[in-house]
C-alpha cells in the first residue's frame, strides 16, 4: 500500500521550474519510494551499486553519459563530486535551450540521507538549478490518507485541520507514538525488533562508520540510547556526556551527527527578548517516535 504524501504536490510544481530536485532527509523516510511513484519513467540508478558508485566517482562525466535523462539518483552523498558534473550539464543544456528559445525542463532527481552533507553541497554547488526539499516520516494527514498542505503554524489553519479528525483515547495515541511514522514500518507492520535493529546497524554501517572511530560503535549506540532517553528535553552536552563515559565536545559532535543524519532535530528556544533567547538552552527531539521508543526500551505501548 502506498501512502501519498503531502509534499508530492511541491515536487510536481518545482519540477516545471528547475533541471533539479535534490531530495534529503533521513532513512527510511520515503524518499526514493515517493519519486518512483511520481516519476515511474525516469530511469532510476542508487550509489549503493558499488559497480555505478565506482564509476559515478572515478568518472562522473562517462557516468552521466551511460545513463538516460531525466535520471533518479539515489544515496548522492556516496558521490558527491556528481554534483559537480551534474552542475555542468545543466548549464551546457541551460544555454542550449536559451539559444533555441525553449524552457529547460527537469533533468536531474537526486536523493539522499545525509541532511547537512547533501544541503550543503547541493546549495553550494548547484545553487539557482535545484530545488532543495526535506522529507520526514508520515504526518498525522498523510497516515489517515486525508488531503493537507504542509504544516503551517497558522491557528486558524490547525483549527481546520482539527476539525476533520476524530478525536482519539490516550491509549491510541500512544499506539501511534509506539508505531511512528517510517513509512516501510507503518505500512508492512513487520518484526519490531528485527526492523528497527537493522535500521540502527544500517545507519552505524553506511552513515556513521564514515564519520567517527569504527571502534566506537558500540559506545554510539549506547549514546543514541541515552539521548532518545532525553528527547524533549533541554540539550546538556555535560550531562549526556557523563551518562555515556564521553566529555562535552565529544557528545557534541555526536549530537551533531545525529542531525545532519536527520535522527534528531535541536529546537533552539523561543523568547522576545533576543538576551534570553540566547541565553536559554535548546532542546533535542528524535524525529520518529519509533525509533526513539525502541532505543528508550519501550517494548508495548499500553504499559
Amino acid at each position: 500500500m502506498y501512502y501519498h504524501r503531502q509534499l508530492e504536490r511541491k515536487i510536481i510544481e518545482v519540477s516545471k521550474e528547475y533541471a533539479c530536485i535534490t531530495l534529503y532527509g533521513a532513512r527510511q523516510t520515503g524518499k526514493s519510494t515517493m519519486i518512483r511513484n511520481l516519476f515511474p519513467e525516469y530511469e532510476y540508478v542508487t550509489m549503493d551499486s558499488s559497480k555505478e558508485r565506482i564509476l559515478a566517482t572515478d568518472d562522473p562525466d562517462l557516468f552521466l553519459s551511460a545513463h538516460d535523462m531525466p535520471l533518479i539518483i539515489d544515496e548522492i552523498q556516496k558521490a558527491p563530486g556528481l554534483m559537480e558534473s551534474i552542475k555542468e550539464r545543466i548549464d551546457e543544456v541551460k544555454l542550449k535551450r536559451v539559444n533555441e528559445g525553449t524552457p529547460v525542463t527537469l533533468m536531474y532527481i537526486l536523493t539522499g540521507s545525509n541532511t547537512h552533507e547533501i544541503r550543503e553541497k547541493a546549495s553550494e554547488t548547484l545553487a539557482g538549478r535545484t530545488a532543495l526539499i526535506e522529507v520526514n516520516s508520515l504526518s498525522e494527514c498523510e497516515k489517515l490518507k486525508k488531503e493537507g498542505n504542509e504544516f503551517v503554524p497558522d491557528i486558524e489553519v490547525l483549527k481546520r485541520k482539527q476539525s476533520g479528525l476524530v478525536a482519539k483515547n490516550r491509549y491510541e495515541v500512544f499506539d501511534e507514538i509506539f508505531l511512528g511514522g517510517m513509512p516501510e514500518y507503518w505500512t508492512l507492520r513487520p518484526n519490531r525488533d528485527t526492523f528497527f535493529e537493522s535500521y540502527i546497524a544500517t545507519y552505524l554501517e553506511k552513515d556513521v562508520s564514515r564519520m567517527i572511530n569504527v571502534g566506537r560503535m558500540d559506545d554510539f549506540r549506547k549514546f543514541m540510547r541515552i539521548v532518545a532517553l532525553r528527547t524533549s528535553q533541554q540539550l546538556d552536552y555535560t550531562e549526556i556526556g557523563n551518562a555515556v563515559g564521553i566529555d562535552a565536545r565529544t557528545a557534541k559532535n555526536w549530537i551533531s551527527i545525529l542531525e545532519s543524519s536527520g535522527i534528531v532535530m535541536i529546537l533552539q528556544p523561543y523568547a522576545n527578548n533576543l538576551s534570553k533567547r540566547i541565553i536559554k538552552s535548546p532542546k533535542i527531539y528524535f524525529m520518529d517516535t519509533g525509533l526513539c521508543a525502541f532505543l528508550c526500551g519501550w517494548t508495548d505501548p499500553k504499559i
